[in-house]
């Protein structure tokens, strides 16, 4: 198996498209975009497309077939396995050998077979079942991986530039805040735009949104004060309420074991638990999504800063 980052899978596809694929790793982000990489360069219409969402649906015989069987709307079809690790896993030893004689002789040029593996942690390929089997299989794996912290910097220093925002303090609590996901990053740039660019996180001395917010986690009652500030500079409400609730259902996601984060995200998350305790955690996001609906039914600000304040004064003070 030949490993490709998603960059260097997208420059070599545009010279040769590979049929046989499997697309792995932690990345939802990544994963996406290679997927949408692979259907664009082959243009099969969806009526020539077979997608196995999940491992119960499929069988290695439907699988076989599905891979040899001819279309009547194109000369050309794909065939997309969603949970790949978890349809190898319920393999018997015959049947995996079968499956490995179908990656490497049985997939017809006029076919492409994607194998997702899309896992909770990056994995080495050597140490995971399904991709150390696929070691000497012909096909190409694209390696989603997590970005790492450094690399998340560079990649948020040139995406908050062309927000107009240049406060490297934004970086890891930004990364924090999205677990180090580039798919849940691109979410939270977008409520920064949306949020009013320079003015939803402020380039000059003050309070910006993740201050709040880090402030209200820290229980310092200097929270009220950069409340105060933004409502004065005009930062919008929805932005505001959004973000502390992205980072209250992180942790509480976290917690829950429902989703995992870098270690040094997890850390933080740890530090905040200890000081305010589970129950009190969920309190706050509770009255989050109450505040939530207050804003999106009322437009007026100096209304809202109230609510705000309130909201503030029932978490501090326990």
């Amino acid at each position: 198996m030949k490993i490709l980052t998603p960059r260097e899978f997208a420059k070599a596809y545009k010279k040769q498209k590979y049929n046989r694929l499997v697309v792995f790793g932690a990345e939802s982000a990544f994963v996406r975009r290679t997927l949408n990489i692979v259907k664009d360069s082959w243009k099969v219409p969806p009526e020539s497309v077979v997608e196995f969402f999940d491992s119960e649906g499929v069988s290695l015989e439907r699988l076989a077939d599905a891979v040899s069987s001819a279309t009547l709307f194109s000369q050309e079809n794909m065939v997309i396995v969603r949970e790949a690790g978890a349809f190898f896993k319920g393999l018997s030893p015959k049947e995996k050998e079968v499956f490995k004689s179908l990656l490497n002789k049985g997939v017809p040029s006029t076919t492409c077979l994607v194998l997702v593996h899309e896992v909770e942690e990056d994995v080495e390929p050597k140490k995971d079942p399904f991709l150390s089997f696929l070691s000497d299989c012909d096909v190409v794996g694209v390696n989603c991986r997590r970005a790492k912290p450094q690399e998340l910097k560079k990649w948020l220093a040139k995406k908050l530039s062309k927000l107009g925002m240049e406060d490297e303090a934004l970086f890891d609590i930004l990364i924090a805040a999205s677990g180090g996901s580039i798919e849940a990053l691109e979410r939270e740039l977008e409520k920064l735009a949306v949020g009013g660019g320079e003015d939803a996180v402020s380039s000059v001395r003050g309070y910006t949104v993740y201050d709040f917010v880090n402030l209200l986690l820290s229980g310092d009652w200097k929270t009220l004060e950069a409340l105060d500030y933004l409502f004065n500079t005009g930062v919008q409400p929805q932005y505001m309420v959004a973000v502390l609730q992205v980072t209250l259902r992180n942790i509480l996601l976290w917690e829950e074991g429902v989703k995992k984060f870098p270690s040094f995200v997890e850390d933080r998350f740890r530090s905040v638990l200890e000081r305010w305790g589970l129950q009190r955690l969920k309190r706050a996001y509770e009255e989050s999504i109450k505040l939530e609906q207050r804003v999106k039914f009322s437009s007026y600000n100096e209304l809202l800063k109230p609510a705000f304040e309130l909201y503030a004064l029932s978490i501090l003070s326990g």
